[in-house]
């Protein structure tokens, strides 16, 4: 008799990945698993749990994160936030200040990396 994976053995498939982006949108705002539970009134173990498809997400839940993304319900659920699509989709709403901001953060960025 094969013995099963521990995913398979809670009732999750271990080459079924989640059919959303919530952690993909997570890691692209730079944010900690802690950071967005705080601002989304859940707790990190919760949101750890639905980023990795052990629980369920609600419509509820997928508010909140969407507020703090800044993004839709349905951009957390069907955009790749690391696509290629999706970033210039991105960069095409922001207006001359919008630019000049994501240059600075760029600076930023470059600058913390060098040095």
């Amino acid at each position: 008799m094969e013995a099963c994976a521990p995913e398979e053995q809670s009732g999750r498939m271990a080459d079924k990945a989640p059919k959303h982006f919530l952690r993909a949108w997570r890691e692209a705002r730079g944010l900690s698993l802690e950071a967005v539970a705080v601002q989304a009134e859940t707790t990190h173990a919760t949101l750890s749990r639905v980023e990795r498809g052990l629980i369920p997400y609600n419509q509820h839940l997928l508010e909140r994160l969407a507020a703090v993304y800044l993004v839709s319900t349905g951009d957390l659920l069907e955009a790749d936030p690391g696509s290629a699509e999706v970033r210039a989709a991105l960069l095409a709403d922001l207006d001359e200040d919008g630019i000049a901001e994501l240059k600075r953060y760029a600076d930023f960025v470059r600058a913390k990396k060098s040095g």
